[in-house]
């Protein structure tokens, strides 16, 4: 019976294939041979379906080739995307312009609009940083690159530079006074926390 049912079988996919075109089949991943297989099994459902005195085994062929396609190109179901306006119809009325698709708010795009800023904001402080840093006494300056910059202790610190632990410490909080009531890093901070 699949003999005689095959070529019959592969014309209706063939025209399903034509139908939808070569170019949104192989978007869903489905070849012309994929469908010739798809065939195999609308046979087989269609002849489980078939009851005779009702309709003509042909028309049982028809319901089933088409489920298949369907099943075979994801499109089963109805999708209520594909319902839907589409995001490139032109908006039209008094003072609008642009699409449907450019009034919908990209998420995406405002994660990286933040992150960028943030970026921006680290950089500003950044400057702001080594312009402070440039003003301080050359040993306030050293403290202050070995604790915060090479994250050493304050002892380590003290070894380094061959002073008093005592020392760094008067030294270190005078540094930080200093850059704290620097405007320009004031600035800056506000920048990145505001």
């Amino acid at each position: 019976m699949w003999q005689q049912a095959e070529r019959l079988v592969n014309s209706k996919f063939r025209g399903l294939y034509c139908h939808y075109g070569p170019s949104q089949c192989a978007a869903h991943g489905i070849t012309l041979d994929d469908l010739y297989q798809e065939g195999w099994f609308a046979f087989l459902a269609a002849v489980r379906a078939y009851k005779p005195g009702g309709w003509k085994f042909n028309t049982y062929l028809h319901y089933a080739c088409k489920n298949r396609f369907r099943a075979a190109m994801g499109t089963d179901r109805p999708c209520p995307l594909n319902m839907a306006d589409s995001l490139d119809q032109p908006i039209t009325g008094e003072n609008k312009s642009g699409t449907i698709g450019g009034l919908l708010p990209d998420e995406q795009a405002a994660v990286d609009m933040e992150r960028v800023q943030e970026r921006q904001a680290g950089q500003t402080i950044v400057c702001a940083l080594q312009s402070g840093l440039k003003s301080l006494p050359p040993l306030q300056a050293q403290i202050v690159r070995c604790r915060f910059y090479a994250q050493l202790t304050r002892p380590q610190t003290a070894q380094r530079l061959s002073l008093a632990p005592e020392q760094v410490r008067r030294e270190e909080s005078r540094a930080l006074r200093s850059l704290c009531l620097n405007q320009e890093i004031r600035a800056a901070s506000w920048m990145l926390y505001s």
